[in-house]
Formats: structure tokens, C-alpha cells, sequence
């Protein structure tokens, strides 16, 4: 699906139109509830360090890992060690 195709799905009113102030204001609550490149918690960080220095644990591991809590990616992780 391109670009401007999926834009009118996610952004056009029930009859199809497309009303770019409201397309606007639907973007910026959706960015408001993305929670990419936030901080990690200081906590979080001790822990990854202690699972990559202690334990052995690869990045992959401590993404996949975990189950509760924010999503960590691999690349987060590395970025502290």
C-alpha cells in the first residue's frame, strides 16, 4: 500500500473526504500516544547492564525476554552497554 493511499484510508471521514486540518489533529494524537524513543528508566538501564555484565545476556535476549513492562529493541539496549 503506498503512501498517500494508506494517508486517505487512516485520515478520510466516513463518506471519503478527506479534510486535511482533521487528518492533522488525528496525527498529532497519535504521535502524543507513541511511546518511541522515549528514556528508559534508570532502573531498566541497571538491569540491562546487569543482565549484559553478570549473566552473559545478549541484547537479543533481554528484548525478547522480557514480558512485562516497555518493549525494549535490541538497538536501545546496545546503545547503554
Amino acid at each position: 500500500m503506498g503512501v498517500l493511499s494508506r494517508e486517505l484510508k487512516r485520515n478520510s471521514t466516513p463518506s471519503g473526504k478527506y479534510i486535511w486540518c482533521k487528518a492533522h489533529a488525528k496525527a498529532m494524537e497519535r504521535r502524543k500516544r507513541s511511546v518511541h524513543n522515549a528514556a528508559l528508566a534508570p532502573e531498566l538501564v541497571w538491569k540491562i547492564k546487569q543482565l549484559i555484565i553478570e549473566q552473559q545476556w545478549s541484547s537479543r535476549q533481554i528484548s525478547g525476554g522480557k514480558k512485562e513492562g516497555k518493549n525494549t529493541s535490541g538497538s536501545a539496549i546496545r546503545s547503554y552497554t
